[in-house]
């Protein structure tokens, strides 16, 4: 039972917590070993399919994006994980927080996009850089729910949209690469 519905207060899962972890463990164990495995073969197939540019292209980006989203979460979904008792309304309200400061921070992505070019000398970062932003916003809508199914200690069904997710984004940039051999390819699997 998520919701206690006299308090609407979010109850704790009933489950032993030893039990629960060994689960948890096996789980993300698993979804570990898929991503690897994507990786390994994103890096194989992508690498016959794309330049090298088009790899150094992204790297480019990726420190900025990897900057910035040092603040996207602000320790939000550890104080929804981690407090004994939290109310539907204390939910909401997290979630509306990580929304806009996701939307705050794609928006200075969006406006140091041409100033990261300009820095590399490489105009083709900046659409790059701002399309990235995206995932922010996408981090943000997931967060408090994130966080929910962690608390429950859902480790099963985290470890499920891990393994998917790392399958479908494989799969998506490979599909790109091989119709459209561009640094595209990296952007829609990442």
């Amino acid at each position: 039972k998520i919701i206690d519905d006299d308090s609407k207060r979010f109850v704790p899962p009933v489950q032993s917590i030893g039990r629960a972890v060994k689960r948890g463990a096996l789980a993300t164990g698993g979804a570990q070993l898929v991503k690897l495995i994507c990786q390994i073969i994103s890096v194989i197939v992508l690498s016959r399919l794309l330049q090298p540019e088009d790899f150094g292209i992204v790297a480019m980006a990726a420190p900025v994006v990897a900057f910035v989203g040092l603040f996207l979460d602000m320790g939000l979904t550890q104080a929804t994980v981690q407090k004994k008792a939290i109310t539907s309304a204390e939910i909401n309200s997290l979630f509306w927080i990580n929304m806009a400061v996701s939307a705050l921070l794609g928006a200075i992505m969006i406006l140091i996009a041409p100033f990261v070019a300009k820095f590399y000398g490489e105009p083709q970062v900046a659409p790059l850089v701002a399309l990235m932003s995206l995932q922010l916003l996408v981090a943000g809508l997931g967060a408090q729910h994130y966080a929910l199914v962690t608390r429950r200690m859902a480790f099963g069904r985290l470890a499920m949209l891990d393994s998917l997710s790392a399958v479908l984004g494989l799969a998506a940039a490979i599909v790109w690469a091989y119709y459209e051999r561009t640094y595209w390819a990296l952007f829609v699997g990442g």
